[in-house]
């Protein structure tokens, strides 16, 4: 009967009367004294080579507070297709940036386009991160922004930020260009609605026009869009933010503290926020002077002290430091272009708080992200 070899070298001092003697050269060392030991285990019998460690991801740039993965069905090479590289490692770091890696693509920076909405104040290493991943498609939740997910596209998109309070509005004329196309509103936005990179949807027009598109540039009346429509605009149409969160006219911003995912085989996929957080809104009718922190407001009122301002030329974060009741607000910077008559938010420092939850109102397919959400059951705010 042939010897079976043995899958470790036998040593003749037994383990327990062998030491470590790190500072000792190796030539000095005696027959019970070892100095390194690299890739080999012991045990009572002897010692035996191990495999070794190898390290498959780079250092995360920052200090990571959240990590989750899963799998994804896109490319990172957009045509090239690589079945060995479809898990995704996700990293949030407790600075704000959020970073992927397939082990071969390096730490990419897929943190939302600050100019959509998203801040990265309030992060740091107590921040509370859930998400739910549908299919392919994993959706966040960081109690300081709306939600926002990473879509399975080719290549190293953004995390889309859902939209904060922006209404649908209708279109009176699309131009047509070259590779992209500019609407012009039925009437003007309170402010400029949508950023480069944001997404839009065009409905009731026509199979031509209606769909989902990336946002160049907008104003207040215009919103410039990629697409090739291969016909002329006729008439109609409605314009919206293609994925929202928060369309209450009387909220400025809302959040939650959690996000959970729920399946079931009569309806589908519905996304459930819960913990919700409300800043209420007040609009007057205001004007704001360029170079000037005083805006004027007949309606202004004293539980406006604190309140964050949007409205036109004034610039993003401003807050109210004092109110002359009945005439004006001075806020903490000064206002960067003139306009009379216009309507001004005021998001009051006054939280609303709903310990139950919202969802979307209908059922939702696998490996994408709901488009709407819809409030409902909200008991009384605390």
């Amino acid at each position: 009967m042939p010897q079976i070899k043995k899958s470790y070298t036998e040593v003749t001092v037994p383990l327990s009367k062998m030491t470590f003697t790190p500072d000792v050269p190796s030539a000095a060392l005696g027959a019970n004294e070892y100095n390194i030991g690299e890739n080999v285990e012991t045990d009572v019998r002897g010692i035996r080579s191990a495999l070794g460690e190898l390290e498959i991801l780079g250092t995360v740039p920052g200090t990571p507070t959240y990590i989750t993965g899963g799998y994804r069905q896109s490319d990172y090479i957009p045509g090239t297709v690589d079945d060995a590289h479809r898990f995704w490692f996700i990293v949030a770091t407790d600075a704000g940036n959020w970073y992927a890696n397939n082990g071969v693509s390096g730490w990419l920076d897929i943190t939302p386009i600050a100019a959509t909405g998203f801040t990265k104040v309030g992060y740091s290493q107590a921040i509370n991160i859930t998400d739910s991943w549908n299919g392919t498609v994993p959706i966040f939740n960081d109690t300081v922004n709306a939600p926002f997910f990473w879509p399975d596209e080719p290549g190293a998109p953004k995390l889309v930020l859902y939209k904060q309070n922006i209404p649908p509005k209708g279109i009176s004329n699309i131009t047509v260009g070259t590779g992209t196309c500019t609407i012009t509103v039925s009437n003007a936005y309170t402010t400029v609605p949508f950023a480069a990179g944001d997404k839009i949807l065009i409905t009731n027009i026509n199979n031509f026009f209606n769909g989902t598109f990336t946002v160049v540039s907008a104003t207040t009346t215009t919103i410039t869009y990629t697409a090739v429509p291969g016909a002329a605009y006729t008439a109609g149409g409605t314009v919206s933010a293609a994925y929202t969160w928060n369309y209450n006219p009387n909220w400025q911003s809302l959040t939650a503290g959690f996000v959970r995912l729920y399946s079931t085989p009569n309806v589908g996929n519905i996304l459930v926020a819960g913990n919700l957080t409300v800043v209420p809104q007040r609009n007057l009718l205001c004007n704001v002077t360029s170079g000037s922190a005083v805006i004027a407001c007949t309606n202004a009122t004293a539980d406006l002290v604190g309140s964050t301002v949007i409205g036109l030329g004034i610039p993003l974060g401003a807050t109210v430091t004092s109110v002359s009741v009945g005439t004006s607000v001075t806020i903490n910077v000064n206002a960067t272009a003139t306009n009379t008559g216009i309507t001004v938010s005021f998001g009051l420092t006054t939280l609303e708080r709903y310990p139950t939850t919202i969802a979307w109102s209908q059922a939702f397919g696998i490996n994408q992200a709901p488009q709407t959400w819809e409030p409902t059951n909200l008991n009384v705010a605390n």
